[in-house]
């Protein structure tokens, strides 16, 4: 509702939500008392009921509810993606391998050096850490709205094969903290590993 808010002066806006759309019981850890549901319900109905107070003509918005299992995903996701996409907000899992398969499905709808690549919980989420360092050469780095969030420009392939420059010889890294796997809830030590592996660490 608030991102509907925030393009309602812009015209022939699309949003598509991917989701569940079932509740679970961390959302009832963050609930009042009143507020809370059996885990499993779904709040699809409420959700459309929520939007349908800021939609128009020139602005729509697809629910598309997911199954909690991945490999059906893809069967789902095939005709959803279907033209350009300018802003993504992931925020619905932060699992690597969810996050990549979603990735996949929608990649080739990606504008370079247009789309906005909003990722909720990076800095905090491990998979979320490793999904943004195997790609983040199509990624520039643009703004940390808040919190874990950080904003991207998707710059595409193109870019990187272009900027690339190979490096003359190994890196050496230092030995890390051995007590600091719970920095970022892991965050940090995978981003390191990555960047080991990147570097060729002897």
């Amino acid at each position: 509702v608030q991102i509907l808010h925030a393009l309602r002066e812009f015209k022939n806006v699309h949003l598509t939500a991917l989701d569940s759309f079932r509740w679970q019981q961390w959302m009832n850890n963050r609930s009042d008392s009143w507020q809370t549901q059996a885990p499993g319900r779904s709040f699809l109905s409420t959700f459309i009921s929520n939007v349908e107070k800021v939609v128009s003509e020139t602005c729509t918005v697809e629910p598309v509810q997911l199954s909690y299992d991945m490999s059906k995903w893809k069967e789902t996701l095939n005709n959803v993606f279907i033209r350009h996409i300018d802003l993504i907000f992931l925020d619905i899992s932060d699992n690597d391998d969810e996050l990549e398969l979603l990735w996949q499905t929608l990649q080739s709808q990606l504008v370079p050096n247009k789309t906005i690549v909003v990722v909720q919980t990076y800095g905090y989420a491990r998979g979320v850490c490793e999904f943004v360092a195997r790609h983040f050469l199509h990624l520039k780095p643009l703004h940390k709205p808040a919190a874990y969030a950080k904003a991207f420009l998707y710059i595409g392939a193109s870019s990187v094969e272009k900027y690339a420059v190979p490096l003359e010889r190994k890196v050496k890294f230092a030995d890390g903290p051995s007590d600091w796997d719970h920095h970022r809830a892991g965050g940090f030590c995978a981003v390191m590993k990555y960047a080991r592996e990147q570097l060729h660490n002897e």
